[in-house]
């Protein structure tokens, strides 16, 4: 497991150092309006390699997923490193997102073969509290190697994390039992790549703004639409589909699902336009951004792991997701008083509430869709979940960018003379967090009380037998 964290660390880290990045990188390149592209990108790419290689780990096994992840995540940073424009940082962080998709989705599933159910919660909330601390290093080193050196050597300072955790997963990591042999889907793979590439295309390309023609993005919202239903379709008729629709059959499953997107709205939102609003609104630095994301990642790690020894403990998990949404509701709110007079101490401890209640809100609801499904498609289930939240902030990014660049564009052309003009603008950003927010509220009170389950775990654990083939 320590080596499956320090992957999972090497993804996170590389996603979230972005936030106090993307500003340095958009002005240098005079590209301004082309932010929200890096994370477009990267959030379809992830999204897509989070929901094949669940069905894919659940054929060929863990490891091989996890090898292939850190390969794909190592030249995808190295090449966003060595980037000579805009396009190609944009094109490598596609790559970027494939490596970081499958290790998401595979690290996960990784807990629901090694351990009890009863355990579970504390593993994923230890595992969760580990992308807490990469979302603690990204923006922090993120911003200290902005204001000291070239950006390029943010992606450079990540690259020893993966060979680390890929030598030691290589030789050390057991390959575990294949609990799924049946064909893969190709064709629901092929229909799901189409739906997202189009339908985030054509929400982050549309506006007045845009340089695409109408024409093309309403054909590009009506071969989403097609795409959308064809990929159902096959889920319906396919026994072996990516996403077994059976799944949603499941209300506590389908309402942990329905929350991840909602949360992840809300989620992904704050990690972008944050540490912009501190930087390029409030006059900071990029480090001071960071420290800001800082105050948000240490309460987000102290919250996970609380939760998961509360889970643990208690085995309910209605009250703690519940209360985990009002505070992250909460933090919301206070976030939306940030002004131009805001300092940074104000800025992290509103940062800190709404980190809290992030981080109980990521654990529980995690536990959720995995404890409810059989052990023969815990890979299935786990990147489903995870697709959902991968999805709400591909598709949260896009809506956000969009609302941002249009009220932007009726206040001012000159971007960076403009501060109160990007304060109006973030504006409607924290607005839809506050409402993605809310949505997730409503839809956990029709939840049931699910209880983790108490019976000991029938599986023979991959560890336990390596070590049982070397004596």
């Amino acid at each position: 497991m320590v080596m499956v964290m320090a992957a999972l660390l090497f993804a996170a880290v590389n996603q979230t150092m972005i936030g106090t990045l993307s500003p340095r990188i958009s002005m240098e390149w005079d590209r301004i309006r082309d932010m929200n592209d890096l994370f477009n990108v990267f959030q379809l790419f992830c999204a897509v390699a989070t929901a094949l290689s669940g069905s894919l780990s659940d054929r060929i096994g863990r490891k091989p997923l996890l090898i292939v992840g850190i390969s794909v995540l190592m030249l995808g940073t190295l090449l966003c490193g060595l980037s000579a424009s805009m396009d190609q940082l944009i094109l490598f962080r596609a790559l970027q997102g494939c490596g970081v998709g499958i290790l998401i989705a595979t690290s996960f599933a990784v807990v629901g073969d090694l351990f009890a159910p009863r355990e579970r919660g504390t593993w994923l909330g230890i595992l969760t509290s580990v992308y807490g601390a990469a979302s603690l290093i990204g923006p922090v080193l993120g911003g200290l190697i902005a204001d000291r050196a070239s950006w390029r050597w943010a992606f450079f300072v990540s690259l020893p994390i993966g060979l680390i955790a890929l030598a030691f997963i290589t030789g050390r990591y057991p390959s575990s039992p294949r609990t799924n042999r049946s064909p893969f889907d190709y064709k629901g793979a092929l229909s799901l790549t189409i739906f997202l590439s189009a339908l985030l295309l054509a929400i982050s390309h549309s506006g007045s703004g845009s340089q695409f023609p109408a024409s093309l993005i309403i054909g590009l919202y009506a071969l989403s639409a097609g795409c959308a239903i064809w990929f159902w379709a096959i889920c319906r008729s396919n026994p072996n589909a990516i996403v077994p629709t059976g799944l949603f059959r499941n209300r506590e499953y389908a309402l942990s699902c329905l929350v991840g997107f909602t949360t992840s709205v809300s989620m992904f939102g704050v990690m972008l336009y944050l540490p912009f609003y501190v930087q390029q609104v409030l006059g900071s630095s990029a480090s001071q951004s960071g420290l800001v994301m800082v105050a948000l990642s240490i309460s987000l790690s102290l919250s996970n792991a609380s939760s998961g020894w509360l889970l643990a403990r208690k085995g309910t998990l209605r009250p703690v997701a519940f209360s985990g949404l009002i505070v992250m509701l909460v933090g919301n709110v206070l976030l939306t008083f940030m002004d131009m007079q805001t300092d940074i101490l104000q800025a992290s401890s509103y940062s800190v509430v709404y980190g809290f209640g992030l981080g109980i809100v990521l654990s529980v609801y995690a536990l959720m869709a995995q404890n409810t499904v059989a052990r023969s498609i815990v890979g299935s289930a786990t990147a489903t979940y995870q697709l959902t939240r991968q999805l709400g902030a591909a598709i949260g990014i896009a809506v956000m960018g969009y609302a941002f660049e249009s009220r932007l564009a009726n206040r001012s052309s000159a971007l960076t003379d403009t501060p109160n003009a990007l304060h109006n603008s973030i504006e409607i950003v924290c607005q839809i967090g506050i409402a993605a927010t809310l949505i997730a509220l409503i839809l956990s009170l029709f939840i049931r009380q699910p209880a983790i389950k108490k019976e000991e775990h029938t599986i023979v654990d991959p560890v336990v037998r390596y070590r049982k083939s070397e004596s």
